[in-house]
């Protein structure tokens, strides 16, 4: 059966045309980060490791925490941090619970780079053409939380993605 000749339904149709909003937010916001994080030395994924990190300040981020959070290969992530360590962004440690794992923290100097940065966000969303709001923020931040947990607690398996091909072939027929 070819999946080209399965119906479509309006809430396929939302599901994806969803995504693609989100695909698309996630490129423009991300240049709009690269752009504002430039003046401080940073890119939009060093922002984005020095934020995650911050969050986790009491225990750190581990390499597969931050490759996770931000949908980068362990591979990639262990070059970034190194590169973050020897421009002393991040400070590397062995986590307090686990000898054996390894924790990244911000550093005076990556503080300081966040905090301009942060500064530098707000005042970008601060402009009246940005339209963008604490309550908008807000908002938007927990209906994207919905979405991760949504797909973290309802895994696509083989069956059932077989037993959806398998409605939409009988709908068909």
């Amino acid at each position: 059966m070819s999946h080209e000749s399965a119906p479509h339904t309006a809430a396929d149709l939302d599901l994806l045309s969803a995504l693609r909003a989100l695909t698309a937010t996630d490129r423009q916001m991300r240049s709009t980060l690269a752009q504002l994080a430039r003046p401080y030395g940073l890119n939009d994924t060093q922002s984005l490791v020095l934020h995650c990190c911050a969050a986790a300040a009491e225990t750190g981020a581990s390499q597969s925490e931050l490759a996770e959070q931000l949908g980068i290969s362990p591979a990639a992530i262990s070059d970034l941090v190194e590169r973050m360590r020897r421009q002393q962004l991040l400070v590397g440690d062995r986590s307090p619970t686990d000898r054996r794992r390894q924790v990244w923290q911000v550093t005076d100097d990556g503080r300081a780079a966040l905090g301009h940065l942060r500064h530098a966000c707000s005042v970008w969303a601060a402009q009246p053409e940005a339209g963008i709001d604490a309550d908008l923020l807000d908002t938007v931040t927990k209906l994207l939380e919905v979405f991760v947990a949504a797909a973290r607690s309802c895994p696509v398996d083989a069956e059932t993605a077989s037993t959806t091909n398998q409605n939409s072939s009988r709908k068909v027929a």
